[in-house]
């Protein structure tokens, strides 16, 4: 049996074959929008804070207040900081009131707060990138393997707070430190701002990073402690260094 031959089978076939300019192109298109969507998903993963740093930390005063409560839990209370009109008394907006999670050089975040009545306990986590730490730890020469390095503080009013415990954690270039400051009454605040300070800093006067963590004009929500089970006491709570802040 005899086939016919057509010449053009074979360039059809050979068109088939050859990588043009034009596929080329269209690769590095498609390689180029992966990339680009890989991206993005890398950095929604790596500013969404962790565990830890959005958790509430059970301390033994906390453990002990929810033990004796008969059975009626704490009252554990959160805040995001938001935008608001501050009013006079007529209430004419006089101007309104903004807050950033993030510090003016980028560097700091603060999120994340909680405050439980019964213990006077306030909760707040502080973020620091890579670049921070190598700043700050060369300026101070601060070997960060060894040494905490930053202290922290809280002030509220006329009043300074410098006690607190923390719980650290990290991911990808972030550190993290969960900060537990106590003897707070916040009943009788009107804001209340952190501060963190180099432990190189002489005579700590000057904060690397001051920041707003609570308002009393915005609403208060309970938190649901059932997502923190089981009561007891977190084992990683880390005391810092005495530091003489007066």
């Amino acid at each position: 049996m005899e086939y016919d031959y057509y010449p053009y089978d074979d360039e059809k076939e050979n068109n088939k074959k050859r990588f043009t300019i034009g596929k080329l192109v269209k690769y590095l298109i498609i390689a180029f929008i992966v990339l680009v969507y890989a991206l993005i998903f890398f950095r929604i993963a790596i500013s969404n804070d962790t565990d830890i740093a959005k958790s509430f930390i059970w301390t033994e005063a906390s453990v002990k207040a929810y033990n004796d409560s008969n059975g009626k839990g704490l009252t554990v209370l959160s805040q995001e900081l938001e935008t608001y009109p501050l009013t006079d008394k007529d209430g004419n907006v006089i101007e309104m009131v903004t807050f950033k999670e993030l510090s003016d050089d980028g560097l700091f975040k603060v999120s994340n707060f909680m405050y439980v009545k019964e213990t006077k306990e306030v909760i707040i986590t502080l973020r620091y990138n890579d670049t921070c730490e190598e700043l700050y730890s060369e300026k101070y020469g601060i070997d960060t393997s060894v040494s905490e390095l930053f202290v922290f503080t809280l002030t509220g009013g006329a009043n300074r707070y410098t006690e607190y415990s923390y719980v650290t954690d990290a991911r990808f270039t972030y550190h993290y430190r969960r900060l537990i400051f106590t003897g707070i009454e916040l009943d009788d605040m009107a804001t209340l701002s952190l501060q963190a300070y180099c432990v190189g800093e002489p005579n700590y006067e000057k904060p690397v990073c001051d920041m707003p963590i609570y308002d009393n004009h915005i609403e208060m929500k309970r938190v649901d402690l059932s997502d923190y089970t089981p009561v007891k006491v977190n084992t990683d709570i880390k005391t810092p260094p005495y530091i003489d802040f007066e």
